[in-house]
């Protein structure tokens, strides 16, 4: 059970107490494809992680995986949502160009959270503090490196832009899942 009141859009799983993968669901892939942890690999296929089963507005299921389900192990499970104006989840298709494509929120995002789907790459979080492309920051999720200037997107108060034709956030006909938070 969970107290989100909506389906969550994505879920990450991690094991507290041993070095398990983390374990991530996106709804557009559904609950039968998983990201086995948050490194460079494009998604998998199986219901072990979560169940083939869709969250609903009150539940997630679990499959029988260790990375998400055995009995002595302690997890934490981060969800997360759309919410009109404050969050989005979902995803993108690429055009392959440094003016790539343009993604509508209706906020201005604060946090990106971008991840190639079909294709390896890492997860690329971007932190914003401003309009533009100067004012990033960003990362691997994977890894505890510093933060360098990410100039992938260009923020708008509305959306934002893809700026760089690399194949982690902009390979022509490949699709990125994103999160964006104000």
């Amino acid at each position: 059970a969970h107290s989100l009141n909506k389906a969550p859009q994505m879920i990450f799983i991690k094991s507290r107490s041993n070095s398990q993968p983390w374990a991530v669901y996106h709804s557009s892939q559904g609950a039968g494809k998983y990201f086995d942890g948050i490194g460079a690999s494009a998604i998998a296929t199986g219901n072990t992680r979560f169940g083939g089963v869709e969250p609903t507005s009150t539940h997630f299921t679990l499959g029988t995986s260790g990375d998400v389900n055995y009995d002595s192990y302690t997890y934490i499970a981060l969800l997360f949502a759309s919410v009109n104006g404050i969050s989005k989840v979902d995803k993108y298709e690429g055009n392959g160009s440094t003016s790539g494509p343009t993604v509508t929120l209706g906020f201005q995002p604060r946090l990106i959270i971008i991840k190639a789907i079909e294709t390896t790459g890492n997860w690329i979080f971007i932190t914003v503090t401003g309009t533009g492309t100067a004012n990033n920051n960003g990362g691997y999720l994977d890894t505890t490196g510093t933060f360098y200037n990410a100039a992938y997107v260009d923020v708008t108060s509305t959306g934002f832009s893809i700026t760089d034709n690399g194949s982690e956030v902009n390979q022509n006909g490949k699709d990125y899942l994103y999160y964006a938070h104000a």
